[in-house]
C-alpha cells in the first residue's frame, strides 16, 4: 500500500533492503497485512506467491472471526474471459462513476473512474480461475446477468455475478449462515468463499495472527511507513514491515462518530447495518494519522 505523507507517497522498500533492526519490534515480515477478509486474504496470498514473507493480523479471535465476505451471500464479480474489453471496461465505469444514475448527484469523477474501470475490465474476468487455484474442491454458479441492461457496454460485456458453494448443483441459500461448523464439503454461500480462501492461506502456511487489533502505523524519521503497532490480550506488540503494510481493515459501519461524520441526512440512527460489528473504521483512523487522504467515504454496506 502506498500511504501519503505530506505531498509525497511512501514507495514501498525495494528488494534487498536491509530489514530493519529494532528491537522494540516484536515480528518482522516484508509484508503486513490488517484485516482477514477477502481483500486481506488476496493480498497476503499475493504478497506470498510473489516471494515476500508475510503476516496477516486479525482483531476478531479466530472462534468468532467473521468478515463481512464471510457473512456475505458468497457471491463475487466474475465476468466472462469471451467477453468484449472495451465493453467491459465501459459498463465498468458507468458503475464506479455513477453518471448514469440521475439520483448521483457527484457524476464523474475521471481521476478515480478511469484507472478503476481499466483495472477492473482486465483482471475481474480471472476471479473465478483464481478462487479456483486456491482450492480446485471449490465450485460456482451464476447467480445474476449485468444489473444495468441500459448502461454503456452492457450487451457485450459478459458481465456475471458467481456464487460460492463447495455443495455444487444442491445448494441451498438457507444454510448460508449455519455451516459454520459443517465440513468444507458442506459449505455455502459466504462460508464456502471464506472456506476457499482460508484453504489458499493455509496451504502457503501464512501466519495468521488474530485476536490481534492494529490501532497505529509506525513511521520512522523519513516519514515512510515502516510497521504497525496492535493489542493483543492486553499487551501492545509492534510489528516490522520491511517493504509494505496493506490496510484491509474495512469499513466503519459501527463507528457511530464515523458515520454522523461521513454518511448523509442521521449518520447514528435510520441505518440498518448488515456485516461484521468489527468494521469500526481502524484503518481509515490509522491512515488519517499519517497523512493519507479520503475518497468515497459516503458508501457503506446499509440502507437507509
Amino acid at each position: 500500500m502506498e500511504l501519503r505523507t505530506g505531498n509525497r507517497y511512501t514507495a514501498p522498500v525495494p528488494t534487498g533492503h536491509t530489514m530493519r533492526t529494532d528491537t522494540s519490534f516484536s515480528h518482522g515480515a516484508d509484508i503486513v497485512v490488517i484485516g482477514f477478509g477477502a481483500a486481506g486474504a488476496c493480498a497476503a496470498i499475493e504478497a506470498h506467491d510473489a516471494g515476500a514473507r508475510v503476516i496477516l493480523i486479525e482483531k476478531q479471535p479466530e472462534a468468532r472471526h467473521y468478515s463481512n465476505s464471510r457473512m456475505s451471500g458468497g457471491g463475487f464479480h466474475s465476468p466472462s474471459p469471451q467477453g468484449d474489453f472495451d465493453s467491459l471496461k465501459a459498463y465498468a465505469k458507468a458503475m464506479f462513476s455513477g453518471e448514469n444514475l440521475p439520483h448521483k448527484l457527484e457524476g464523474e469523477q475521471p481521476e478515480f473512474s478511469d484507472a478503476l474501470a481499466e483495472a477492473w475490465a482486465m483482471y475481474a474476468p480471472q476471479n473465478e480461475a483464481y478462487m479456483r487455484s486456491l482450492d480446485p474442491q471449490f465450485k460456482t454458479f451464476s447467480s445474476a446477468n449485468a444489473a444495468f441492461p441500459d448502461f454503456p457496454g452492457a450487451d457485450r460485456a459478459g458481465y456475471a455475478v458467481l456464487r460460492s458453494t463447495y455443495v455444487g448443483a444442491e445448494y441451498d441459500a438457507s444454510k448460508a449462515l449455519v455451516t459454520k461448523d459443517a465440513a468444507k464439503s458442506q459449505k455455502e454461500s459466504g462460508e464456502a468463499f471464506h472456506a476457499c480462501l482460508l484453504t489458499g492461506i493455509q496451504s502457503r502456511n501464512i501466519a495468521v495472527h488474530y485476536d490481534t487489533g492494529a490501532d497505529r502505523l509506525c513511521v520512522d524519521e523519513s516519514g515512510e511507513v515502516c510497521g504497525v503497532e496492535a493489542v493483543r490480550d492486553g499487551t501492545r506488540i509492534r510489528y516490522a514491515a520491511r517493504r509494505a503494510v496493506i490496510l484491509t481493515c474495512g469499513g466503519y459501519e459501527y463507528n457511530v462518530r464515523m458515520r454522523k461524520a461521513f454518511l448523509e441526512g442521521q449518520g447514528a440512527e435510520g441505518w440498518a447495518f448488515y456485516g461484521t460489528p468489527a468494521n469500526t473504521g481502524d484503518g481509515i483512523r490509522m491512515a488519517l494519522k499519517v497523512g493519507a487522504a479520503l475518497s468515497k467515504v459516503s458508501s457503506v454496506a446499509a440502507r437507509g
